[in-house]
């Protein structure tokens, strides 16, 4: 998903700018970063590492601006769902008959008709797309590292395996 890539993009932007904060003489050794301050044309390191601090901050702002228009989008959703489940179970009910209708709990009734598929959409649709939207994140960020560098990801592996085997 878009949010889960910039999720990763704001991440990986804070180590660029801790990089050249602490380390200035960094921008000449790694070759990343010298290919893009060279390409910027900056005429000195504060002025580069200003750049990025503002990059980075209108990426997290992008992505925060972003994961409220998912948030408004994933609650549309779980309320339309929450109210078609509504609905069928009120046509249901309707089709028994007024008897039917007559013999059940006002109760049962309301819980069946209104709590119960706002229950769903709320409390477990809203976080199996939360979840579903972590897990991106997590895929992203293992394939990243592993173009990057296959022995780390076989370590992280490792180590995960570990720690699932002791708890």
């Amino acid at each position: 998903s878009v949010s889960a890539f910039f999720e990763v993009v704001g991440l990986a932007m804070i180590l660029p700018v801790v990089t050249v904060a602490l380390k200035p003489e960094m921008l000449k050794t790694s070759q990343t970063l010298k290919t893009v301050y060279e390409a910027g044309g900056f005429e000195n390191p504060d002025q580069f590492l200003l750049t990025l601090i503002l990059l980075m901050l209108g990426i997290f702002l992008f992505k925060n601006v972003l994961g409220l228009g998912i948030i408004y989008v994933q609650a549309a959703f779980a309320t339309r769902v929450a109210t078609d489940l509504s609905r069928q179970k009120y046509d249901y009910y309707d089709w028994k008959g007024f008897q039917t209708i007559k013999n059940i709990d006002s109760g049962d009734y309301i819980t069946n008709v209104r709590n119960i598929p706002t229950f769903f959409g709320q409390s477990l649709l809203i976080p199996l797309m939360n979840l579903i939207s972590e897990i991106m994140v997590i895929m992203i960020i293992l394939v990243t590292i592993m173009i990057y560098d296959t022995k780390l990801i076989l370590a992280l592996g490792t180590f995960v395996g570990i720690g699932f085997v002791i708890v």
